[in-house]
């Protein structure tokens, strides 16, 4: 009975102990690595996104990465890091789209990364770079550029295409993050074929509809289309936002040189904005300049901006830069219902007559603090002006991550404006700061802010780009005598450290002194000579001990001294013999 006990025990034990191990948490595994830029394989970036676990960050070295089998799906929540977005690059190769993000529930995050190259062609297409109904996708410091969405066929009118750069279709509560990101030369093509007419195309740049939070700030979004070209609708060459379910916001960027182009209706060349939903959308510090809206029958609306909402969710403008964009109407601005503007600059739009700078101003609320070059977008607020030049510069980098247009020193907008209560302007510069020798608003509500995206400061003061290094002290080293002992006088020799400008001089008891001027010598010569006591001496016994001091006094600089004794020597005159 002994032996089958013990074996009993010893099983009990095992079991135990196995059901220990199953307790007890997985040990955490490090994200496979990615050594090699092949699509596919061992070291891939594909085997590493299906081979790691959720909420791992995925490191993606320098290097270009193209996919020859197809898209990349990302079905959990993943980060996909890179080195840089100058050094990283996936590839479509215009074979197929970038990255599908499919799972609801995840989290995905792709950082300093180019997606280029991506290419959806069907009937609906949407996300030629990234097509995303991931929980949360969010875009850092990435460069999104030569991406399409095409919905065109031979022979056939255009269908849909959406986000040529980006798609987003998020759920209620979900959220779209871009933070200090490039989306740049995408298109949205949904042009029909010869004869053919054009479908729909939305969002050339950015596209996202039906979506939760979304946060777009410190970005360019430049030279995006959206095309329909024989027909159809046209509206955000840059960016599109709708029915947002929770709220939105589009800050600190700029958008610029897009287009929105239709045989029929175009609208919002740079970007359009209709909430249509509960959730408010919010614009501050941002810069719409270049875009274009384009439609063959004359209906093209709101070259820059085409901004609206609904009576539970308004869009509100503020602090932001709308100038030289082009439409039929509303080369600047197409306004619909519940749109508020604060502090913001419109100006040198072009369009048709008396809608250049905007279209639709009955459903515009002034808030104040606005300027409007010409007459036309119903800006009669407290501190409101119009009929100026803002005196504007050109887009250019001012500092901060994107171009800005920099007012002059004399514009009407300066210290013109309210800050509604932001801290800093388009490039993270104070704001409100006033500018000196120019006198601010009295309107109620003014606190010496700029009107538009920019805040004109005083340029820090100029140093130069290769400063002198300071220059050595120069100082003097006294050579030997070379004596004159017919005349009792010896040359001395001093030799400088360097080139040497200045005053030198020699003194001392029963010395002549001496001085002179040199300029750029690397030695000069002084002459020693007695006088009174010590040239009597001299002369009656043919030596004399002295001693002497030199001191140099440079152009700029310390003087600097040196001294020692001598022994003068003179031959003595004899007397011939019984003279």
């Amino acid at each position: 009975m002994e032996g089958p006990t013990r074996i009993r025990a010893w099983l009990s034990g095992l079991i135990l102990a196995a059901l220990i191990l199953a307790a007890l948490p997985a040990a955490a595994t490090a994200a496979p690595a990615v050594t090699t830029t092949a699509d596919g394989g061992p070291g891939s970036l594909r085997e590493a996104v299906a081979l790691a676990a959720p909420g791992e960050t995925i490191t993606i070295p320098s290097g270009s990465y193209k996919l020859v089998l197809g898209e990349l799906t990302i079905a959990k929540s993943l980060t996909l890091a890179g080195a840089g977005a100058k050094t990283t690059i996936l590839e479509g190769g215009g074979a197929s789209r970038v990255i599908d993000a499919t799972n609801a529930a995840a989290e995905v995050t792709i950082s300093d990364l180019t997606i280029r190259g991506g290419h959806v062609h069907t009937g609906i297409a949407e996300g030629g770079g990234i097509f995303s109904q991931a929980g949360h996708l969010t875009l850092l410091r990435d460069t999104i550029t030569e991406n399409t969405s095409d919905a065109t066929s031979p022979g056939a009118a255009g269908g849909i295409a959406d986000g040529g750069g980006v798609t987003v279709h998020l759920e209620t509560n979900a959220a779209l993050t871009v933070r200090d990101s490039t989306i740049t030369g995408n298109v949205a093509n949904a042009s029909g074929d010869t004869g053919k007419p054009g479908g729909i195309a939305e969002g050339g740049g950015l596209y996202v509809r039906f979506s939760g939070a979304v946060e777009v700030s410190g970005s360019t979004i430049s030279g995006n289309q959206a095309l329909t070209r024989g027909g159809g609708i046209a509206t955000g060459g840059g960016v599109f936002f709708s029915d947002n379910s929770q709220p939105g916001s589009l800050s600190t960027s700029t958008l610029s040189g897009n287009l929105a182009e239709s045989g029929s209706d175009a609208s919002g060349g740079g970007g359009f904005i209709i909430t249509g939903g509960p959730y408010p959308f919010a614009l501050d510090r941002v810069t719409a300049t270049g875009n274009s809206s384009v439609s063959g029958n004359g209906m093209g609306e709101g070259g820059g901006l085409s901004l609206g909402g609904s009576a539970n969710g308004a869009v509100r403008m503020i602090a932001s830069t709308l100038a030289g964009n082009a439409a039929n109407n509303g080369g600047n601005l197409g306004a619909g219902s519940e749109l508020s503007i604060g502090d913001t600059v419109i100006s040198t739009g072009s369009g048709n007559a008396g809608k250049e700078n905007c279209e639709g101003a009955a459903g515009i609320t002034s808030l104040g603090f606005n300027l409007d070059s010409l007459d036309e977008c119903d800006f009669h607020a407290a501190g409101d002006r119009v009929n100026l030049d803002p005196k504007l510069g050109p887009l250019a980098d001012n500092g901060g991550p994107t171009a800005t247009m920099l007012p002059a020193a004399s514009s009407p907008l300066v210290n013109a404006g309210a800050s509604f209560g932001l801290s800093a302007d388009q490039r993270g510069l104070t704001r409100p700061i006033e500018y000196p020798g120019v006198s601010n608003s009295t309107a109620p509500g003014a606190d010496g802010s700029d009107i538009g995206a920019v805040e004109l400061q005083l340029p820090p003061p100029a140093k130069p780009a290769n400063p002198p290094p300071p220059s050595a002290a120069i100082t003097i080293k006294l050579g030997k005598l070379k004596k004159n002992s017919k005349k009792g006088t010896a040359t001395l020799t001093v030799t400088f450290s360097g080139p040497a400008t200045g005053t030198l001089s020699l003194s001392g008891k029963g010395l002549k002194s001496r001085s002179r001027s040199v300029a750029g010598v690397s030695s000069a010569q002084l002459v020693l000579a007695t006088t009174g006591k010590a040239r009597r001496g001299l002369r009656r016994n043919g030596k004399q001990s002295v001693r002497f001091a030199v001191t140099f006094v440079p152009s700029s600089g310390a003087a600097v001294s040196a001294g020692r004794g001598a022994k003068l020597t003179r031959r003595l005159q004899r007397t011939r013999a019984g003279s």
